[in-house]
């Protein structure tokens, strides 16, 4: 899901985009596609919604000192931490009590009532009375990860980016007078000062995300 949209960005440049435009509308949503995967990257999380799974092994005690972690009072491994959070739902967790060599996934129950709770927040699985057996890539959990709505001010943080990479896009290197965007001119005295104060208004939000990022306020 797109953070938002080539119509965004060309209002904030008093533009519009279209298949013949320059840039087109097509260009532009892959430099809205890259301004995402760099907002991503440094912010350390995504900003929409995603569904991923990730398969565990399950360390018994012996396996458990050698590995430095210590999971007390039981004798076997009983949380699993997953790559991605926040988590908004635990989709599927199972268990393959058929090893390796044929595979047999048993669904667990999840919730208060069951075997196992999701700690959405801290991002991981937590077994309790029923916990899985000592094995080898016997635990499957399928969850979607992110947040179900793209907060306003990462939209906005894209939307500037996105401008700012357009104007460079379009000067390409050179040292233009003017430059067109889409239907709009730009004289080359402003430009620089458009692109510098996008530019800092974007980190600005996303510095301030990175750091709640670390202390987990969403």
């Amino acid at each position: 899901m797109a953070y938002t949209t080539s119509t965004n960005v060309a209002m904030l440049l008093n533009t519009s985009f279209s298949g013949t435009s320059d840039p087109t509308q097509t260009e532009v949503n892959d430099i809205i596609a890259r301004v995402e995967d760099f907002i991503e990257q440094y912010t350390g999380r995504i900003w929409s919604t995603a569904t991923t799974t990730e398969i565990f092994d399950t360390l018994d005690d012996d396996r458990l000192a050698l590995s430095g972690l210590s999971y007390t009072p039981s004798s076997r491994q009983t949380v699993f931490f997953l790559k991605n959070r926040p988590v908004i739902s635990l989709d599927s967790l199972q268990e393959n009590v058929g090893g390796l060599t044929s595979e047999s996934w048993q669904s667990r129950a999840t919730g208060y009532a069951g075997d196992a709770l999701l700690y959405p927040g801290e991002g991981y699985v937590e077994f309790f009375e029923t916990q899985p057996s000592a094995g080898l890539r016997n635990v499957k959990v399928t969850y979607t990860y992110g947040v179900s709505v793209t907060p306003n001010d990462i939209k906005y943080a894209t939307e500037l980016l996105t401008a700012e990479e357009v104007l460079n896009a379009q000067q390409g290197g050179q040292q233009l007078t003017s430059i067109s965007v889409g239907d709009a001119s730009y004289q080359w005295g402003s430009i620089k000062d458009q692109q510098e104060a996008y530019h800092g208004k974007a980190m600005a939000i996303l510095n301030a995300r990175r750091m709640t990022t670390t202390g987990f306020a969403y």
